[in-house]
């Protein structure tokens, strides 16, 4: 079974999944596994790895297999020695024993060893040039990616992940969609990716208000069964008020009369009795806008035979297009293609190599980074904003409650706050700004779906132009109009959204 844990931030999901693996315990109940299950989790932050190389990180995940392979080749030498000749009670034993092995090992993929590590590495993004570097030595996302790559190839039949897709580009995604939909054993995955959770999970376990409800099917079937849940409970909530409402008006008219004191009693033993059903709660959301100068012309951007190099390491050349005032493009590519790379020269923080960049008349920008840099980590959210404005403390106040800072938040350092909440401080930053071109690096980055969904709200109300990088499919193929790719050195802009 595969099933997808799903909830807002901060609800307990990784907790939870801490509770399988006995990291935390549960202050109540008991949690069961099979006997001799086997289980890998894949936390969101990396573990301290070994100062191994990546080769040798991953085949220390087949070890199994590696010494089942050197069972065999010992035993091949003692049945070509002389002495097994003269021997054939011994060789005979033997024989049986290496063929009993043989057929393991085959049955365990074993013949295929190096071109799983090969595959399944390749698929994560990871380079033959990558696995004689030092794991160590990897960025926060590749030390991620290694992990993964490392459970996929021991294969438990309990597979954890919280969030899997974060570090992955849109090409690895889609082969771990693939790979998973082969798994033979169980997953539970946590996921803010809805395509992901559509193409793997086949139940969808919701952790909201502090209760787990499970549902048949994928997350778009989740949707539709939750969207019918809450419309039933918010007509049982007014029907029950409805007639509780009328229970006390019958008994505040009654009271004073005799002949209808002891019906009027009656009723009020009955209210007292009543069960009541809550009203419905809805997930916390932010309240996201972003602001607007007004249009500018025609030509928004312009790029001409522009070119980015490192040294000898070239990131694309020759790149020749155009960006209009309206459009709304997704720039896309794999993992070190020089995505961010083009925004900050978009931006001015990064100088081409070679070629024109040309901005139109009129055109303000407005950028948010991934690596969210415009924070202070030493500031917190309410100097943050006040620092950034105009804003009096109390207005500041009221604009962070719109991004769901409450009470003390508001206080702590943006250096101690989470991932999450560093991107939602961020775009209550970028709200202040007002352009007509917003540029968005992975906005999507640490929000839960409630988030990714009232961001998609806000930029369906923005007027201007928009440009985004993003690896969340479903939000690019809501949002943009054309995609904007950068693959093998090249820079191509077509026409129509993702799936055209």
């Amino acid at each position: 079974e595969k099933a997808g844990l799903v909830g807002p931030n901060g609800a307990g999901k990784t907790t939870l999944l801490k509770i399988v693996t006995g990291e935390e315990e549960a202050d109540e109940g008991e949690v069961y596994l099979a006997k001799g299950l086997s289980l890998g989790y894949l936390r969101q932050k990396p573990e301290i790895l070994p100062r191994a190389t990546l080769k040798e990180h991953l085949m220390e995940a087949l070890k199994d297999m590696v010494f089942l392979r050197q069972e065999l080749a010992s035993l091949e030498q003692q049945m070509a020695s002389p002495a097994m000749k003269e021997n054939s009670t011994a060789l005979a034993s033997l024989m049986e024993k290496y063929g009993e092995l043989a057929h393991l090992f085959e049955e365990k993929g074993g013949y295929m060893l190096e071109k799983r590590l090969v595959d399944v590495a390749g698929g994560l993004g990871f380079t033959e040039g990558d696995f004689e570097r030092r794991v160590s030595e990897f960025s926060g996302g590749e030390k991620t990616r290694a992990q993964l790559a490392s459970l996929l190839l021991q294969e438990p039949d309990l597979l954890l992940l919280d969030e899997p897709t974060n570090y992955l580009d849109i090409d690895a995604v889609e082969w771990l969609e693939s790979f998973l939909r082969e798994w033979s054993g169980s997953i539970l995955v946590v996921s803010h990716d809805r395509y992901f959770l559509d193409r793997v999970a086949g139940r969808i376990v919701a952790l909201r208000n502090r209760n787990l409800r499970n549902y048949r099917g994928n997350y778009s079937a989740y949707v539709s069964q939750r969207e019918m849940e809450e419309i039933s409970a918010e007509k049982a909530y007014k029907k029950q008020q409805a007639a509780i409402n009328k229970d006390l008006q019958f008994i505040r008219t009654a009271a004073a009369d005799e002949r209808t004191k002891r019906q009027a009693r009656s009723r009020e033993k009955r209210l007292q009795a009543l069960k009541t059903v809550s009203r419905p709660g809805k997930d916390k959301s932010m309240n996201l806008n972003f602001g607007f100068t007004g249009r500018s012309g025609k030509i928004v951007l312009a790029m001409e035979n522009v070119s980015k190099a490192f040294g000898e390491t070239v990131l694309f050349k020759d790149a020749d297009f155009e960006i209009n005032w309206g459009d709304r493009v997704a720039l896309v590519g794999p993992n070190g293609a020089g995505k961010t790379t083009l925004l900050r020269m978009i931006t001015g923080e990064e100088m081409q190599s070679e070629g024109k960049i040309y901005l139109g008349p009129s055109v303000r920008m407005v950028y948010f980074d991934q690596e969210q840099q415009q924070l202070d980590l030493l500031s917190t959210p309410l100097e943050t904003i006040m620092n950034a404005s105009s804003m009096g403390e109390m207005e500041a106040r009221k604009h962070l409650g719109r991004y769901l800072f409450r009470d003390d938040e508001i206080f702590k350092k943006a250096g101690e706050l989470s991932g999450g909440e560093k991107s939602r401080l961020a775009l209550a930053k970028v709200a202040l700004a007002e352009g007509n071109f917003l540029i968005l690096d992975e906005p999507t980055n640490h929000l839960d779906i409630t988030g990714v969904e009232e961001l998609e709200t806000a930029l369906d109300d923005y007027p201007g132009t928009l440009l985004v990088v993003s690896h969340d499919r479903y939000f690019i193929a809501r949002m943009v109009t054309r995609i904007l790719e950068i693959r093998d050195r090249r820079v191509r802009l077509f026409k129509g959204g993702y799936r055209e």
